[in-house]
């Protein structure tokens, strides 16, 4: 399961966004992303993530740059990839700074991260899949 989605933040959410330095701020002028990448499979499978780069400054790092501004607000993050236990999990959310920006703009920033899927099944069967991160987003309305 991959799942990337740009959200409108609600009321409560907005509340805890820190606006300092704003001008007349609206809760119209955030969003929250999520990424979400799940993968799960049999103990005859092997497989490998493999992203372009991981971790905050990365996707702090691609919205600020689309006009060298501080989009991104605040955010946290895990992964988890267990050989082992035949399961991975890598899992960003954060909050940024919207106002001025349309949504191509958002893919585009987004399409600078890439991750690569490689798995090998027991029977010989090998697929490596690369996908754009920015070519995955959902916007969606409010939660």
């Amino acid at each position: 399961m991959i799942d990337v989605q740009i959200l409108e933040l609600d009321e409560e959410e907005f509340e805890n966004v820190g606006t300092y330095g704003l001008e007349n701020p609206t809760k119209d002028d955030f969003r929250k992303f999520i990424f979400d990448l799940e993968m799960k499979h049999s103990e005859l499978t092997t497989r490998k993530i493999e992203f372009s780069s991981f971790g905050s400054d990365l996707w702090k790092r691609s919205i600020n740059e689309i006009d060298n501004e501080d989009r991104y607000w605040f955010g946290k993050g895990h992964s988890q990839d267990n050989d082992s236990e035949s399961y991975a999990n890598y899992y960003r959310e954060f909050v940024f700074y919207v106002k001025g920006l349309s949504e191509e703009e958002i893919i585009n920033a987004y399409n600078s991260i890439y991750f690569t899927i490689i798995w090998e099944t027991n029977d010989g069967l090998y697929e490596e899949t690369i996908y754009s991160v920015g070519d995955l987003i959902e916007f969606m309305d409010e939660q």
